[in-house]
């Protein structure tokens, strides 16, 4: 009688530890995560609704609850974002003697009252954000700024940001670990392009539109009609309000897109010369990352990821003020060496240099038995 063997693959599949992955929305760097975690564990994801509407994401949470329970054999969990999914998962691990590793991108770890920006503007929210803190056994942020800064653009004597400035005795180890992203291509490179400048960051409350510095986006464009701007991520709801108080109509030299798929953002990777990412707060922004390796300039304030991500490749603004920034993007207008920033972003910001990185985080804290 013959013995039917496996492929090799299938056996390595079988005999890696299961883990459950937490993912509010699927977003391009969660995706790249859950990419990454199946190279080391049979993965369980769990996306949750988080950004559809609320009675969705309640819904989505009732699942995750049901999810951790019925998985006896899982020892880990990895979530994205400090929020309430969070707290059940670590909540509901810390009953079954089960690991946690908490992922955290921003929102998660500043608090700006005047713009309703992060957790802690809810006091439940901000419960729940401390607790998953304190009893998670990792937390690995993407920049060292979501664990302890000063926001000096946005206030010039500044602002404090991470969260050990929510949790200054925190004694869960945190590790840093930078944004990958999956490239797909090799862009080609044509270095003179048209002065358009383009502008990325989703705005699901008006409040964002501040955030991601439209607003100076705007006063430019007024003063520089020979210059197109092109935004995207402004949900079409919000459209008759911010038109009585920016008047978009009287500027034709601003294109607003609530969304686009993948193919039309390459295409506006590639027919912009500046990318500008002048938010107030960020972590590590994806878009921008992605907006360098297709040769755009970029434009960014001194801002947690922002500068890091821009190194020496394009112009930090240190001041939240619509001259400074013109100026910058004057500079950056300049720039035509694309092919420089290209590789700089291939060889730093990879999914296989997180990977690989993220390996030694996972080895470091025996999570891969």
């Amino acid at each position: 009688m013959k013995l039917r063997t496996m492929p090799m693959n299938s056996m390595l599949k079988r005999n890696l530890p299961k883990c459950i992955f937490v993912m509010p929305t699927k977003s391009s760097f969660m995706e790249v995560d859950h990419t990454i975690l199946k190279t080391y564990y049979s993965v369980i994801p769990v996306y949750l609704a988080q950004s559809i509407k609320r009675s969705a994401y309640l819904l989505s949470l009732l699942r995750l609850i049901i999810t951790l329970v019925i998985h006896p054999k899982v020892k880990t969990s990895f979530v994205w974002f400090a929020d309430y999914h969070a707290f059940i998962t670590v909540l509901v691990n810390n009953i079954l003697n089960r690991k946690t590793i908490v992922f955290i991108g921003g929102y998660d770890a500043v608090f700006y009252p005047e713009l309703k920006m992060g957790v802690h503007y809810k006091p439940l929210r901000s419960f729940c954000n401390k607790y998953c803190l304190k009893h998670a056994d990792l937390i690995i942020a993407n920049h060292s700024a979501l664990i302890k800064s000063q926001n000096y653009y946005y206030i010039p004597s500044g602002h404090a940001d991470g969260i050990l400035s929510f949790i200054p005795q925190l004694k869960t180890p945190t590790r840093i670990l930078y944004n990958g992203i999956q490239f797909k291509d090799e862009p080609l490179l044509e270095p003179l392009r048209s002065q358009k400048i383009l502008t990325i960051g989703l705005t699901p409350r008006k409040e964002d539109f501040i955030n991601k510095g439209y607003d100076l986006l705007i006063e430019i464009a007024k003063r520089r009609p020979e210059l197109e701007f092109t935004f995207v991520g402004i949900p079409e709801c919000w459209l008759p309000e911010l038109e009585s108080k920016y008047h978009f109509s009287q500027l034709p030299n601003i294109e607003l897109l609530s969304w686009v798929d993948h193919d039309k953002l390459n295409e506006l990777y590639l027919n912009s010369a500046v990318y500008v990412q002048a938010s107030i707060s960020e972590g590590m922004p994806n878009s921008l990352i992605e907006a360098m390796y297709y040769g755009c300039i970029p434009v960014g304030s001194n801002v947690a990821g922002i500068p890091t991500v821009i190194s020496t490749y394009g112009i930090i603004v240190y001041q939240r003020d619509s001259i400074e920034l013109e100026i910058a993007i004057n500079e950056a207008l300049q720039i035509t060496d694309r092919k420089s920033i290209h590789a700089y972003i291939a060889k730093n910001f990879s999914l296989e240099t997180r990977q690989n990185k993220m390996a030694t985080i996972l080895q470091e804290f025996d999570l891969l038995s």
